[in-house]
């Protein structure tokens, strides 16, 4: 069992090398009942962390933990533990509809605890939460924002301890982004641990206990909107440009 006071996720000294790009060494913890934000530009490695964090990604250094398990590998019984919304809506299974889709995700996470019923269940609360009264056809028919309720419903519905999204308001509604918040805020006050990747400065500042800025695969400042922010700084916008501006 993990310590109550360990973190739900931990990067120790991460390197993931590709040819023309290296992110870190790079370290970061995200505790229970926090939101951590990432942010940074264009190619500055928010998603390959993320990747490398599910174990999807190889890493070359440092290593990579939930609940105190090393990611590597993948190991069954911790993917449990975890949910994923990825920023991109091709990446789920086209054929099924959404309840299909959240029926598979919901059998395959209680193969290792849970009840298939509960988290069907829980699936309709959240898809009310965002106003998604999911078609009965396949998603590679629905519209975009349609097949990103799809996805955030599915990386939800087993009450993961730790939720990774990347990009999770692309292609959603006002109305939709406002209850998407409302849900984080919602998990957070559970004791969920987030992790959200986003380019929306206004929704990291709002939402996040912690952001932590990324730059050409570097982590070049972390803590709270406040702690990074300056007094003559009217937003987190401003705070952000000056940052990134700093480590140019």
């Amino acid at each position: 069992m993990r310590p109550v006071d360990s973190p739900v996720a931990a990067i120790d000294g991460l390197v993931v090398r590709y040819p023309d790009f290296r992110l870190g060494p790079l370290s970061l913890t995200i505790p229970a009942g926090a939101l951590v934000g990432l942010v940074g530009p264009n190619g500055s490695g928010k998603s390959t962390l993320l990747r490398t964090l599910l174990g999807l990604q190889y890493a070359d250094a440092g290593i990579a933990s939930i609940l105190g398990q090393s990611t590597a590998g993948r190991p069954h019984r911790l993917l449990r533990e975890v949910g994923y919304v990825p920023d991109d809506v091709s990446e789920t299974i086209a054929e099924l509809t959404p309840e299909e889709l959240w029926g598979f995700h919901a059998m395959a996470h209680a193969r290792i605890s849970g009840s298939v019923d509960e988290m069907i269940d829980r699936a309709h609360e959240i898809s009310a939460g965002l106003d998604f009264n999911a078609p009965s056809r396949p998603i590679a028919s629905l519209s975009y924002g349609m097949r990103k309720k799809t996805q955030i419903v599915a990386g939800m519905l087993h009450k993961p301890s730790l939720l990774i999204m990347d990009e999770p308001r692309n292609g959603l509604d006002p109305i939709a982004m406002a209850r998407l918040e409302q849900l984080m805020i919602e998990e957070r006050n559970q004791g969920t641990a987030l992790l959200l990747a986003t380019h929306d400065l206004r929704s990291a500042a709002a939402l996040a206990d912690v952001v932590a800025i990324l730059k050409l695969g570097q982590i070049v400042a972390t803590g709270s909107p406040k702690e990074l922010s300056l007094p003559e700084e009217q937003s987190f916008t401003e705070t952000f440009l000056r940052i990134v501006g700093e480590h140019g």
